[in-house]
């Protein structure tokens, strides 16, 4: 493997020596993504590469690992589920086995020419040693080095092999919806989900896996994982980066879903925040700190309210974490566990993404009561978006396993459908100042809305193009049309100027027959109401970057969109103008989240002392209150909180003892993993 000198690093505080083994693989997978790999192979860790670092099998089948205690100065948690003993199969002839026993040969016979699998299902197959137990994941499949036309052929070609698996008698639905093509079988099949992304290989959707024991993949011969994956499988955590948190979809690595958080728990891995980011929280100037607040870029407005951040000045950075998950650890124990309190808002929250640290601690407090009593007070928080009509909007999969009605299925994507044409309606009835009930459309819109297109085959799913309303300012529209189109002449098809199509077409319009006035386009800030089209060629990201980052601001309006037409009070607008404070505050903050971060390890300066723009991240994260403001009709949080700063705080003894944070120092170097 190429990898990195592990003895020094330049930084700016000089010369370090590199002796945390976790830290000198961050930083050489920055020093991968830095060179143009012209073969994948030699730069990811096979399963010979395994019985190398782990040790021969033990009877020619599986590598037996006894994981180790991990040193002082780190914080670790959600490692309930950790297995001190694990079992790797250790050969790839031995993982094609596990991996058609646990998919049921949904794949078998597929020509894997430029497509893999990854993720959870590859690390299930992985650690799959005992054929009694089968869990239900999908099967993530990624195509690369293709054309769009190419790549239509190659899911044609995935679907025939796929259906006929299954045998002619089975039912199953196909989904398609901007971010996959999804093949839906009832259980126990597992569902198969096309990323509709085309990479130049498997190396650049590796790097952007946020967990580290999903960064591995299958290619139908091999299984291949990044370094940070094998020390996954080693060590048993998965290391806590501020990606996971700020990661952006276009951006080095990916941030994650809750939901993702305690599936990966599940399989067996933890989560560790290494000793350089525990101690970061005291080694920086915090006056100029870019702190959460209204006005913070860093923080998502979703899941912090303002108000000054709490910081323990004169303890060591890991004491201060330990007594916030304390903090949020009491808070459910007390005002939910004891109390029976459902739980409201303000002590579970954070889908789109995960929220700020003490709200993180809160849900794995509640994870691990689940696992001590064996109970589950997680259900309706963790599986809440694990429906079939996950929004286009949405960066994850967050498609339900499990027993699946396709009936039900294809009703429940055209009620949904049906409902953004209810938006459209009110939306186009407010343009015409008119109610929102009068007229007839028939004849009137110029496409029909499909946010998803569900069918019994993949022919009939293609045959139709995803269809998704918006409103979008003029100003706006005419940059991206004309302003990009222009000036980026190497975009594919010159796709920009086609993109956004009218809702009406006026010179169509027969006033003679009509019932209702026709629509016409204005260039105030209320903006116009357009259809984004996506067809079977732009469907594919990763053509051009602009085309990607127009597709993300183009997300961004339609998630204003489908939020408004869905809450918006009857006589509130369904438009967004620039006086409408709340209207610019929810757009800004959707913006807000599509931003791409800087790159915050350019200089490669890790080890010791963590680079300065990580260390911001972490501290505006760990540091950030919990919502409480928006407890339904209930204070009991807010009262706990007063409660434990009028007696003082959490006693030190019940989270802390002198000496967990270690010695660190030169001489010393860090503290080892412990048998």
């Amino acid at each position: 493997m190429d990898t990195l000198d592990s003895t020094t690093i330049k930084g700016r505080t000089g010369d370090r020596k590199l002796v945390d083994l976790d830290e000198t693989i961050l930083v050489n997978e920055q020093y991968l993504r830095s060179k143009k790999l012209a073969s994948y192979g030699n730069y990811l860790v096979t399963l010979d590469d395994l019985c190398k670092l782990f040790g021969p099998p033990t009877d020619d089948e599986f590598i037996q690992l006894r994981r180790k205690t991990p040193p002082k100065g780190g914080f670790e948690f959600l490692n309930e589920e950790r297995h001190r003993f694990v079992r790797i199969l250790s050969s790839d002839s031995s993982f094609i086995r596990s991996f058609d026993y646990v998919t049921k040969g949904s794949l078998k016979g597929l020509n894997w020419d430029r497509a893999f699998v990854q993720g959870e299902i590859v690390l299930h197959a992985l650690l799959h040693t005992d054929s009694g137990s089968i869990a239900d994941y999908g099967i993530d499949l990624y195509l690369y080095d293709m054309t769009p036309e190419e790549a239509n052929c190659k899911v044609e070609e995935i679907y025939n092999i796929w259906s006929a698996n299954l045998g002619t008698d089975s039912e199953h639905a196909v989904i398609k919806n901007a971010k996959t093509i999804n093949f839906v079988p009832k259980h126990p099949h597992p569902q198969v989900h096309i990323i509709l992304k085309l990479l130049h290989s498997p190396m650049d959707s590796l790097f952007r896996v946020g967990l580290d024991p999903y960064a591995i993949c299958f290619d139908g011969s091999r299984v291949f994982m990044l370094p940070r994956c094998a020390r996954a499988l080693e060590t048993g955590y998965s290391v806590f980066t501020m990606d996971l948190i700020w990661g952006y979809r276009l951006g080095n690595r990916r941030g994650i879903q809750e939901e993702r958080v305690f599936r990966c728990a599940e399989q067996g891995f933890g989560f560790r925040i290494l000793p350089s980011y525990c101690r970061s929280l005291g080694q920086h100037d915090t006056d100029d700190m870019a702190l959460p607040d209204k006005q913070s870029a860093l923080v998502e407005m979703d899941e912090v309210h303002s108000g000054p951040t709490r910081g323990f000045n004169g303890e060591p950075g890991l004491k201060t974490i330990r007594r916030l998950a304390r903090l949020a650890y009491d808070c459910i124990r007390i005002h939910w566990l004891q109390r029976g309190h459902r739980f409201y808002q303000g002590i579970l929250r954070s889908q789109s993404g995960i929220g700020v640290f003490e709200l993180l601690m809160r849900h794995c407090a509640m994870w691990a009561s689940e696992k001590r009593e064996d109970r589950t007070y997680m259900r309706d928080l963790r599986w809440q978006q694990h429906d079939p009509l996950t929004a286009i909007i949405s960066d994850g999969l967050a498609y339900s396993y499990g027993h699946i009605d396709l009936g039900q299925l294809e009703r429940n994507v055209a009620d949904r459908n049906n409902q953004l044409f209810l938006g459209l309606r009110r939306a186009i009835a407010e343009k015409l100042n008119i109610g929102p009930g009068q007229g007839r459309y028939v004849d009137y819109l110029t496409r029909r809305i499909r946010q998803q297109v569900v069918a019994p085959d993949l022919e009939s799913v293609q045959a139709k193009q995803i269809t998704a309303p918006l409103v979008i300012p003029l100003d706006l529209e005419v940059h991206i049309s004309n302003e990009l189109a222009s000036r980026y002449d190497d975009i594919p098809g010159n796709r920009l100027s086609r993109l956004l199509i009218p809702v009406h077409d006026p010179s169509k319009h027969d006033t003679s027959t009509a019932t209702l006035p026709s629509l016409h386009d204005t260039a105030n800030e209320s903006g116009n109401i357009r259809y984004w089209l996506i067809t079977n060629t732009s469907m594919w990201t990763a053509q051009h970057r602009v085309l990607d980052e127009v597709a993300e601001l183009l997300m961004a309006l339609l998630d204003w969109f489908l939020w408004y037409t869905d809450d918006a009070e009857d006589d509130e607008s369904v438009l967004c103008d620039r006086d409408d404070a709340q209207c610019m505050w929810r757009l800004a903050n959707i913006f807000r989240r599509r931003l791409v971060h800087p790159d915050f390890s350019k200089t490669l300066d890790r080890g010791r002392v963590l680079p300065e723009q990580e260390a911001r991240l972490f501290r505006a994260w760990v540091l950030a209150p919990a919502p409480t403001s928006e407890i339904d009709n209930d204070t009991d949080i807010q009262e706990l909180m007063d409660m434990i700063a009028e007696q003082g705080g959490i006693e030190d003894q019940r989270f802390w003892k002198d000496g967990d944070e270690g010695t660190w120092d030169d001489e010393e170097g860090v503290p080892v993993w412990e048998d």
